[in-house]
């Protein structure tokens, strides 16, 4: 178990197998101090990140993944996925106009009924 108060008594194992730098690294109180305990490890690194960006709004976690997605997707992905986020988008709109439609002319007939009822009955009592 990991204590991250107790430092001091770390083992020499524990330093060897980075335990005293991962407890210094959840310790860290400050970004600044979080960016020098990562130093050049890229595991910390990712580490740091990734606890910057879990401390930032969604508009931020978004800009962040979506900067990361663009270093390592190629781009032909992202024009697949636009064109299919685009088509599905059409498709969602049309059937939702052709929904309202359908159901605007069912209401239209429904009262095109009403008053051929209406003009009958009017006639009916002339």
């Amino acid at each position: 178990m990991l204590c991250l108060t107790h430092e001091n008594l770390a083992t020499k194992e524990d330093i060897e197998n980075g335990l005293v730098g991962w407890a210094g690294l959840f310790k860290a109180t400050t970004w600044e101090e979080l960016k020098d305990l990562a130093g050049d490890s890229p595991v910390f690194k990712e580490v740091a990140e990734s606890m910057a960006i879990s401390n930032t709004s969604e508009a931020e976690k978004f800009l962040a993944q979506a900067h990361e997605d663009w270093l390592v997707v190629p781009e032909g992905v992202y024009i697949g996925a636009f064109n299919k986020g685009f088509n599905d988008g059409v498709k969602q709109t049309r059937d939702e106009y052709e929904a309202m439609l359908a159901k605007n002319k069912a209401a239209i007939a429904e009262k095109d009924n009403e008053i051929a009822a209406l003009k009958a009955k009017l006639a009916n009592n002339r």
